[in-house]
C-alpha cells in the first residue's frame, strides 16, 4: 500500500465526529472503556500495552479515575476485553468495556 493510501486510511479511520458534531458510531464500536486503573499508569503506559496485547490504538484519554483507548478496529474491543480485563498493573486489577452502551446522539426534529 503506498504512504498516500496509507495516511488516507488512517485519516479516515479516526475520524470522531459526524457533521452535526455527534461522535460517530463507528468511533463508538472502536473505543474501550478502562476503570480501576493504578495511578502510576501513564497514556503512554496504556497505549504501548494495549498496542503489543491487542492490536493498533489510534488514540489513549487517561483521567484520573478512567481511560478510553480508541482502536484501529471494532474487533479489538471484545479481543482486548476476552485477553485483559482483570489483568493486573501494578497493584490494580484493570476493568474492561466497550465505551458505549447507550444511543450515541439524540436527534430533534423541528416540525414546519
Amino acid at each position: 500500500m503506498s504512504d498516500e493510501k496509507h495516511t488516507a486510511k488512517k485519516r479516515s479511520s479516526s475520524a470522531s465526529t459526524a457533521r452535526n458534531g455527534c461522535p460517530t458510531i463507528d468511533l463508538q464500536e472502536r473505543t474501550l472503556r478502562v476503570t480501576n486503573i493504578d495511578s502510576k499508569v501513564t497514556k503512554e503506559l496504556l497505549r504501548e500495552l494495549f498496542n503489543q496485547k491487542v492490536g493498533p490504538v489510534v488514540n489513549v484519554v487517561l483521567k484520573p479515575d478512567f481511560a478510553f483507548i480508541e482502536f484501529e478496529d471494532s474487533d479489538s474491543v471484545a479481543y482486548a476485553i476476552a485477553m485483559m480485563d482483570g489483568v493486573k498493573l501494578f497493584d490494580s486489577e484493570l476493568n474492561l468495556q466497550p465505551k458505549l452502551q447507550k444511543p450515541v446522539c439524540k436527534l430533534f426534529l423541528i416540525s414546519p
